[in-house]
């Protein structure tokens, strides 16, 4: 099995259809060919070519056309005597004399008439043995002719683009697809995530509307634990209100209703407190309709001493700062 690897044999598909392959490679190549389907097609696509290019080719002339004019007149020289050849008997074959020796013949009779040999024998073939041969340029590769076809050094060109083309068309792929997985891996894990928020913001959902539910329930069993009326803080104070602290299955609420209040200004409000040792408590904020208000109220029952309703600047202030209105103290 050759060393050389698969591209390298892909490559040699044209030469090997040329029959320029060293034994070695023609037997790998071949080899090759058992396995590649592709080098299989191509090889019959080159072989037709191979086929066609000697009906390609122009036909030579024949030498006869060549003859110089001043060498084909009626008058027949000594030279034309000299290698005119004798006749055939019937029957027999045309005799040839070798070229050497019809050259040889007519160079003696231009020289016995006197005239100038048309061509002196002597100094071409002296010429012709001290020229030495052109050296044959071989591949160092594989020691064949080196000078290829046009066509083969084309189609060997176009291959090699072709090859190459391919490579930074398949680097190129393969760079997508290794983006792509990661995009995808990446896109699999905000997925992931995702679910598992949605997940979490379904059971908050779920634990809402659960909430909702019990508050949109009528109360049960309302215990009403203290009952304390509302008192003007100064005497120009015509306002009242009422406060109850009352207990069911879903804590401890404070009811305040007050009425009588004064018009509000612009951005004031009334807000209610829940004190305990001088520690007010926000408990809400209302504005009045027609000069009566409520609010409704759930906390921890704390042990406050005073619940109170005063007249803010605005709605929200986290302690009082406005004018006290009305006030009463708790039981402990």
């Amino acid at each position: 099995m050759s060393n050389l690897s698969t591209d390298r044999l892909c490559e040699l598909a044209e030469l090997y259809a040329l029959g320029g392959l060293s034994e070695k490679e023609k037997a790998a190549f071949e080899q090759h060919l058992l396995q590649c389907e592709a080098c299989r097609a191509q090889r019959e696509e080159l072989k037709g070519m191979v086929e066609q290019l000697p009906e390609a080719a122009e036909p030579i002339e024949g030498r006869r056309g060549r003859v110089p004019g001043n060498v084909s007149g009626s008058k027949v020289s000594g030279r034309e005597a000299a290698v005119k050849e004798p006749a055939p008997a019937d029957g027999e074959p045309l005799p040839m004399l070798p070229r050497g020796a019809r050259r040889r013949a007519a160079y003696e009779a231009d020289k016995a008439e006197g005239t100038e040999p048309a061509v002196s024998y002597e100094s071409r073939s002296t010429k012709t043995r001290k020229q030495p041969a052109a050296p044959v340029e071989l591949d160092a590769a594989d020691n064949r002719p080196a000078g290829s076809a046009g066509e083969l050094s084309r189609r060997t060109g176009r291959a090699e683009r072709k090859s190459g083309y391919w490579r930074w068309m398949s680097a190129a792929l393969s760079a997508a697809i290794i983006g792509l997985s990661l995009y995808g891996y990446q896109l699999k894990g905000e997925m992931k995530q995702l679910r598992t928020e949605l997940a979490s913001r379904t059971t908050e959902l779920h634990g809402a509307q659960a909430q909702l539910g019990n508050v949109n329930k009528p109360a049960e069993a309302l215990k009403v634990n203290q009952i304390v009326s509302l008192n003007p803080a100064a005497e120009n104070i015509v306002s009242k209100g009422l406060a109850s602290i009352v207990n069911d299955d879903k804590g401890t609420h404070l009811i305040v209703q007050a009425e009588n209040l004064p018009e509000l200004q612009t951005d004031q409000a009334f807000q209610v407190w829940l004190i305990k040792d001088n520690q007010p408590i926000n408990a809400g904020t209302f504005y009045p309709h027609n000069g009566s208000g409520a609010i409704y109220y759930t906390f921890e029952p704390k042990d406050y001493d005073t619940v109170a309703i005063t007249l803010e600047p605005d709605a929200h202030g986290e302690k009082p700062r406005g004018t006290l209105m009305l006030a009463a103290g708790l039981k402990g």
